[in-house]
């Protein structure tokens, strides 16, 4: 992709009731790396939409950003996910989403780091076939003719299961566009850094084809969005602050959520 399609794309204000018509008409699914995902990337958007389907990958861990306070100081692998999995439950009843849950492994039960790449293959071997099955099930239920827009991360920055929910949704483009129109959306917090965003973006539009692409752009209150931050409160070290949930762009300059589309994938439905 040329740079200036990066720096200066066609965007797309969804703040405008007719830039989320088509959304709201037709199916919506998430892909979500971890359970909180969704919500740090989109969660205004869904919001909004009121409705959906949300996949979350890799939802078997057993690290918690918060630690928590008293006798369960040190939960066991159950207890951390019933506490991740409450947390999601709230938001995803919050944004009217139903849930599927893959059951895959984070890096740690597998004896690795997050940000070690050299496993990528292995995370991918993980969650390939339950992904495609997934999105085939709640296919099979569209109406006869009927699209979805699937979310993708982009996979922004180091995080291996970002990554290898991106890259098997790139391997898959042709078989997943018999059914979906794909977008790939700024994983936050990450994509506040730009030189990951920019590694990101061009990655995936070497797969995704096209030079000229479209940037959604949302940018709620920051006390909405906030709000839906802090139903994962064991996934914050403090208070949410903006500049993390900030993409760097050169616009909005505020607070924000962006997703984009590429030619190949035909999900240019929704414009200006």
């Amino acid at each position: 992709m040329k740079p200036a399609s990066l720096m200066f794309p066609p965007t797309v204000d969804l703040s405008r009731r007719a830039a989320t018509l088509q959304f709201r008409l037709g199916p919506i699914v998430v892909l979500s790396p971890h359970f909180d995902d969704a919500c740090y990337s989109l969660g205004s958007f869904l919001s909004r939409i009121g409705r959906g389907t949300l996949i979350n990958v890799f939802t078997q861990g057993i690290y918690l950003v918060r630690p928590l306070p008293g006798p369960e100081a040190l939960p066991d692998q159950r207890d951390i996910y019933e506490i991740r999995d409450g947390e999601d439950a709230a938001f995803a009843k919050r944004c009217g989403l139903t849930r599927e849950d893959l059951g895959c492994e984070e890096p740690m039960l597998r004896g690795r780091r997050v940000h070690d790449l050299r496993q990528l293959e292995d995370d991918i071997g993980q969650i390939e076939i339950p992904i495609l099955r997934t999105l085939d099930k709640i296919a099979s239920s569209f109406a006869p003719g009927e699209r979805g827009f699937l979310f993708a991360p982009l996979g922004v920055g180091g995080h291996v299961n970002h990554r290898a929910t991106a890259e098997t949704v790139l391997r898959h483009l042709d078989k997943i566009r018999g059914s979906y129109d794909i977008l790939f959306y700024e994983d936050l917090p990450y994509s506040s850094s730009l030189y990951h965003l920019f590694g990101a973006l061009k990655r995936v539009g070497r797969h995704a084809g096209g030079t000229l692409s479209t940037r959604y752009v949302l940018a709620p209150p920051w006390h909405e969005k906030k709000a839906l931050i802090a139903l994962y409160p064991t996934q914050q070290r403090g208070s949410p602050r903006p500049w993390r949930f900030w993409p760097r762009a050169t616009w909005p300059l505020a607070p924000h959520e962006a997703f984009w589309s590429f030619p190949a994938n035909d999900a240019m439905r929704v414009s200006e």
